[in-house]
């Protein structure tokens, strides 16, 4: 359940005649009610946004997955040029915020909201949720490399290889290597099409997320490859081949040696050694 495979699991199990637990029966419907109401949403969203609006995760990235396994998701992500205006259009439209707190100015979306009757959740994103050490692509570059989704051009998609850089950082911003699906997405986005991989490195460059890249794109080639094991997936990622939750010393360790995964070694020797003195520090 943790690293979100239910679905694929599930499948698998039909597959061989065997009985399928309660539990990825249950991702299974999220997976099918996201699926249903992902459209419906979108429509209402377009038809008041006033804005053309980028598509991100979520069904856009479900799409690249095998119909017999839809990929489970919970809300709807989308880039706007002007997001405040957007959710003010949205909330007129009778669009209700999710929780009735205040939203933090420095969060990357606006508030949560959903309409009555469709209870997918939808998020208007002023930028890209990104690790703290690195600067967001800025959303007018990303919608310059867009393109309309199914010839809508109220609604635009980002390249493969675009896609699944996003994917690596937006994951590793919430936690370094934090389960398998997100490694999933990656390595299917990256089977999108010949060449999708060169690409997306060239891009990880510009971005400034290139060792973030790299080490993701490791573990993406020895889960689903074979490759040999990258140093973290043989000490603080060890969860990950094992398909199990993260252990209190291999989160610890997390805090102290992911910086080296991802960033220069002086910043990463910074940043390591402060999450390790924190650690440490008597409470």
């Amino acid at each position: 359940m943790h690293h979100r495979l239910g679905v694929f699991a599930a499948h698998g199990l039909r597959q061989q005649g065997r009985p399928v637990p309660e539990r990825y029966q249950e991702e299974e419907r999220l997976a099918a009610l996201a699926a249903m109401t992902a459209r419906p949403t979108l429509e209402r969203v377009l038809a008041h946004a006033g804005e053309p609006l980028l598509l991100v995760k979520g069904p856009e990235l479900a799409r690249h997955y095998p119909p017999e396994t839809p990929k489970p998701y919970r809300d709807l992500d989308l880039v706007a040029l002007d997001a405040p205006a957007v959710q003010r259009r949205l909330l007129a439209a009778g669009a209700e915020p999710v929780r009735d707190e205040p939203i933090r100015p420095d969060l990357h979306h606006e508030a949560p909201i959903v309409f009555p009757g469709l209870p997918m959740v939808v998020e208007v994103h002023r930028s890209l949720k990104w690790p703290d050490w690195a600067a967001p692509p800025p959303a007018a570059g990303l919608f310059e490399r867009a393109a309309p989704a199914a010839g809508d051009e109220r609604l635009l998609v980002l390249p493969a290889a675009d896609h699944a850089v996003l994917a690596a950082a937006h994951a590793w911003a919430h936690l370094p290597l934090r389960r398998i699906l997100d490694l999933l997405d990656v390595a299917v986005l990256l089977a999108s099409g010949p060449g999708t991989k060169v690409s997306a490195t060239a891009l990880a460059h510009t971005w400034g997320v290139q060792r973030l890249w790299g080490t993701s794109l490791a573990a993406v080639e020895a889960l689903f490859e074979g490759a040999p094991r990258p140093w973290p997936l043989r000490s603080w990622a060890r969860d990950l081949p094992a398909a199990r939750e993260r252990t209190a010393v291999e989160t610890a360790l997390s805090r102290w040696l992911s910086p080296a995964a991802c960033r220069p070694p002086a910043p990463a020797l910074r940043a390591g050694g402060g999450a390790l003195r924190r650690d440490l520090r008597r409470r």
